[in-house]
Parts: C-alpha cells; sequence; structure tokens
C-alpha cells in the first residue's frame, strides 16, 4: 500500500504542476520584415544589406503601361525579340535640370537598337540594367547614351554633320554629357516598339496595330516632361497628326538639277502645338534617309531655332510666302541635262566629287547597270565613310562590282538589268 501511495502522490505532482510559458524565439535579424515590403534585408556574408525601393521619374503608371503594351504586341513577327519599349533615349534627371528643354522626335525605335552587327541576334546588350521592371526600364533608357549608343544614327559624342544632333548642337544641346551643352532627350512618335522592318516598310495593319496605343503613350509621355521645343524631321502626314499652328518658315532651299529628277523644295518650319492640353513649340524639318538629311548647314539651323525661341526674331530669313505650308516637297519637270553624268567601270565615293551634283552610272561583269547620286549617297553615310581608313588615306572608297547593300537605301540609287531601258529602286535588288 505504502507503494501504490508514493506512485500516486508522484503522478499528482506531475499533472497539478503549473505549465511553464514557451520563451520567445529570439529575432532573427537576417530575415526581411515581411510588414515592411519597401525594405529587402540581405545577408552578404557578415555584413547585412538594406535594399530600398526605387522611386521614378516618370509615373508608375506610365512605364508599366509601357512595358504592358510591348508584352501585348510581342507575339508578332516584326517585332523585335527580345527588346523594352523605347518610351524615350537619354538622361532624364539632366534633361529636367535643363532651364530649356529639348526633345527631338522619330517615328519607332530600330531593330539595330538590339543588334551589335547585321545579323546578330536581338539582345539587350545596349540596356544591361533592364529587368523588365518599371524601375529598370528608366534607368535602361536614362543610361543609353551613357552605354553603347547606336552612334551610327545618333552620332559622336565629339559631333556629328548629320541627323538631329548637328541641329541639337547649333542649338546649344546634346543627348550626350558634354561640356557646356544642356541635355536633350529623342523619343518615337508613333510607337516605343522596335521593328523589323522599321516603320516606313510596315503594312498598314502592322502600323495600326502599333500607333493607337503607341501614340497615346507618346503624348503622356510629353505631359510628364513638358519639354519647350520638340524637333522633328518625318514625313509631314506625321506633324499634320498634331493639328500645329504655323508661326514661321526658318530656311528654305530647293535640291539641285539633274536629268531625270524633278526639283524639289525643303524647308524648317517652327510651330505650336498644343498636345492633350500642353502647348509648347515645334520645329519640324524635311528628310530623307536621316533627319533635316537635305540641309548641309545644320548647325546654323539649330541657331536659328534657338534664336527664334529665344528672342522671337529670326536671322536671314524671309517672310512666309506660300500658300500652303504642308506642300512643302513640291516637283516641278525640269529640263534634263547630260552635263553631270558621269560613265564609269565601278561603284565610287571620293572626296573631290562631294559638292557636283553627278549621277553616276557603271555597268558590272554580271551585266546589271547601277547609277546613284554621288552627293546623295555621300550625304546619308558621311559618318561611316569619314570613319573609314581607305577614306581617311586615300579620300576615296570603291567597289568594282556592285553598290554596296547598305547604301542601296538610298533615294538616288537604281538598277536596271536590261541595259538601261527601264530601272528599279537600288533596295529592291536581289543578290
Amino acid at each position: 500500500m505504502k507503494l501504490l501511495s508514493r506512485i500516486w502522490k508522484f503522478l499528482e505532482a506531475i499533472f497539478s504542476a503549473p505549465k511553464l510559458e514557451k520563451e520567445p524565439k529570439p529575432l532573427d535579424e537576417t530575415k526581411p520584415d515581411l510588414d515592411n515590403p519597401s525594405i529587402i534585408e540581405i545577408n552578404s556574408t557578415s555584413q547585412t544589406v538594406k535594399k530600398e525601393s526605387v522611386e521614378t521619374i516618370l509615373s508608375h503608371s506610365l512605364l508599366k503601361r509601357a512595358i504592358t503594351h510591348y508584352n501585348s504586341v510581342r507575339v508578332n513577327d516584326f517585332v523585335v525579340k527580345p527588346s523594352l519599349p523605347v518610351l524615350y533615349f537619354g538622361d532624364l534627371k539632366n534633361y529636367l535640370a535643363s532651364e530649356t528643354k529639348v526633345i527631338s522626335v522619330a517615328l519607332n525605335p530600330s531593330n539595330a537598337e538590339f543588334m551589335d552587327r547585321k545579323n546578330d541576334t536581338p539582345s539587350y546588350f545596349r540596356f544591361p540594367d533592364y529587368e523588365e521592371t518599371a524601375e529598370s526600364l528608366e534607368t535602361s533608357l536614362s543610361n543609353y547614351f551613357k552605354e553603347e549608343p547606336y552612334r551610327e544614327w545618333f552620332g559622336q559624342e565629339s559631333g556629328s554633320n548629320s541627323g538631329f544632333l548637328a541641329v541639337l548642337e547649333g542649338m546649344g544641346f546634346s543627348y550626350y554629357e558634354v561640356e557646356d551643352k544642356e541635355t536633350a532627350l529623342h523619343t518615337d512618335l508613333c510607337s516605343p516598339i522596335a521593328t523589323n522592318p522599321t516603320w516606313g516598310s510596315l503594312s498598314s495593319y502592322q502600323q495600326d496595330l502599333l500607333l493607337k496605343e503607341g501614340f497615346h503613350i507618346w503624348k503622356k509621355l510629353i505631359g510628364e516632361i513638358k519639354p519647350n521645343i520638340i524637333v522633328m524631321s518625318t514625313s509631314k502626314e506625321y506633324l499634320k497628326q498634331l493639328n500645329p499652328t504655323f508661326i514661321k518658315r526658318l530656311e528654305y532651299k530647293e535640291s539641285n538639277a539633274s536629268e531625270g529628277r524633278a526639283v524639289r523644295k525643303y524647308t524648317v518650319e517652327y510651330y505650336e502645338v498644343e498636345i492633350d492640353g500642353f502647348k509648347t513649340n515645334l520645329v519640324w524639318g524635311s528628310s530623307q534617309y536621316k533627319p533635316f538629311m537635305p540641309f548641309s548647314n545644320k548647325r546654323e539651323i539649330g541657331k536659328k531655332i534657338i534664336s527664334f525661341y529665344n528672342t522671337g526674331k529670326s536671322i536671314d530669313i524671309e517672310e512666309e510666302t506660300v500658300e500652303s505650308i504642308f506642300p512643302t516637297e513640291i516637283e516641278r519637270p525640269i529640263e534634263t541635262s547630260s552635263s553631270n553624268k558621269i560613265q564609269m567601270n565601278h561603284f565610287e565615293i571620293k572626296k573631290t566629287r562631294i559638292g557636283r551634283n553627278e549621277t553616276i552610272e557603271f555597268t558590272n561583269k554580271a551585266g546589271v547597270t547601277w547609277r546613284y547620286n554621288h552627293d546623295d549617297v555621300y550625304n546619308t553615310f558621311q559618318d561611316r565613310f569619314e570613319a573609314m581608313s581607305c577614306f581617311k588615306k586615300y579620300k576615296s572608297y570603291t567597289n568594282t562590282n556592285t553598290v554596296p547593300v547598305y547604301i542601296r537605301i538610298c533615294q538616288s540609287v537604281e538598277y536596271s538589268a536590261n541595259g538601261g531601258e527601264s530601272w528599279k529602286k537600288g533596295q529592291l535588288f536581289k543578290n
């Protein structure tokens, strides 16, 4: 009985004892604070690094809208993949710090933005920071001219004689970080989506698929970055979409007469526009393969633009006398002449021929006859020719058998397979 009594007391003691509260677990400071998602803590060896959410200059809604638009159309074969929506190119922070804010405008990004060489597979090599987020998109676009910009189109940091950059430099602006120059941005009016082919070669259906949303995105961008001057050099049909108010003609020239080609009139014109309630200034200039290509005095044009903006007084320009401002590329018949026609046995671009307005014609060993305007080809690819070692050394570039493929896009380049009886555009030649 004594044994049973002891066992009972032992069990009673166990079950009647007060329950101890569990001690709280020590706080693991290496784990993220899930109640504060704006801060993420990363344990790197013995050091704890805090990474705060990144603020953007543009609204998240605009950046995300552009990304959503790209994702919705990327299934189409003509959309470059991988790529990203190009709202703009240039240092956004420096641009906004400028007293006068200037942007340039083209139609849509080129597939070349995502390829180092012509036949490369598209990649993000110019956009190493892109992670398909709103923050990384803004960072990537703002760093574009600090990474590997497409200099063949945008020009060199040290200066360019072609495209928008020469005009911008005359105004006191640059895409690049250059001493004594303010920062300009580049944008695309029709779509932020890079395509292959580029805009002019897309079908009407393909353009419409991108244009409706793309144009709205561009207008929203304008409302956020509020440029004082928009510099534009496209077909005039795109200018009409902005319903501009004509103010002044700043520059005028006619093309030289040559055999079989009509005289064309080229202008630079100053407008006022209102884009979704935002009023600003717009300068439109005639273009060819590149912006403002018909004009050799691009820096002087830039000076006229900024002078007119600052003072309202243009320099050495006549009052507008044309009855309609829109049909600026007017053609009229001219008398044909063979005085500027040169027969050769090869393709040639030569320093001593610049400015002569010569039409060169040659027939290769395959019996194909080529002809082109020397100045048209040189002006289009001036930066490329000037960078060639042979051009630097011998002041010329030649090809003994054909017109190089990249040059065939020029308006004046044509070929004939029947001895000159009929001619076709050079870019149609398959070889």
